[in-house]
């Protein structure tokens, strides 16, 4: 069966468990771990929500503009340089922070973000299109965020885009038990020494049927 790690971890805390550290664990049981393979964009933070504040000519070139873009409720705006035609005032949009990687939308290779001079001018980051962040959409633009979107907020956990992994998992032995998720959660608290966690729906069934 295929496993995803991140749905895993719902049912069972692995999240200090290297995703190969623990295929090798449960290799050295009855199972197989055939495959681990990465899944989703691999991006890095800070990626966080801004509002942009202003819209300035870029000093030394016409299809640029600078931003002054608040990423957070009291902090000095940043100046980040843009080119993109769909920007406007009082948007609120996914920000790349110095530090952060996000996809190159033209190769699909890592893009890492620093602190960079454009022109002329020092950008403080990088204001992100759909596919700077690895889900669909045109590249034409901004990924433009509802106007009630925190600032600051995580942009990663508020679009549901972190990198999984995707483990084939195969028993040696009859064990049809475990072919599921909640199944190898089990086998996963007793290689690992950690509970399994309470899972709401469970409740909810055993009362329905109580």
């Amino acid at each position: 069966m295929k496993l995803s790690y991140e749905w895993l971890n719902e049912f069972v805390d692995l999240t200090d468990v290297n995703v190969h550290d623990f295929a090798e664990r449960l290799s050295l049981g009855a199972f197989e771990v055939e495959e681990v393979r990465a899944f989703g964009p691999d991006l890095e933070g800070p990626l966080v929500v801004g509002e942009i504040l202003e819209i300035l000519p870029h000093p030394n070139a016409d299809k640029i503009r600078l931003t002054k873009t608040r990423v957070s409720q009291g902090q000095e705006p940043l100046e980040i340089v843009c080119g993109a035609d769909n920007i406007a005032v009082g948007q609120r949009i996914p920000v790349a922070l110095p530090g952060a990687r996000v996809i190159n939308r033209h190769d699909g290779s890592a893009l890492e973000i620093k602190q960079s001079k454009i022109r002329g001018v020092v950008s403080n980051g990088m204001l992100c299109s759909a596919p700077e962040l690895g889900i669909s959409g045109s590249s034409e633009g901004i990924l433009i965020l509802p106007p009630a979107t925190p600032l600051g907020t995580d942009v990663k956990e508020l679009l549901h885009i972190k990198k999984d992994w995707i483990l084939h998992v195969s028993p040696r032995s009859n064990r049809g038990d475990a072919l599921s998720v909640l199944g190898l959660a089990r086998e996963a608290s007793a290689l690992f020494k950690r509970p399994l966690k309470e899972q709401a729906w469970v409740a909810e069934f055993a009362q329905m049927n109580g």
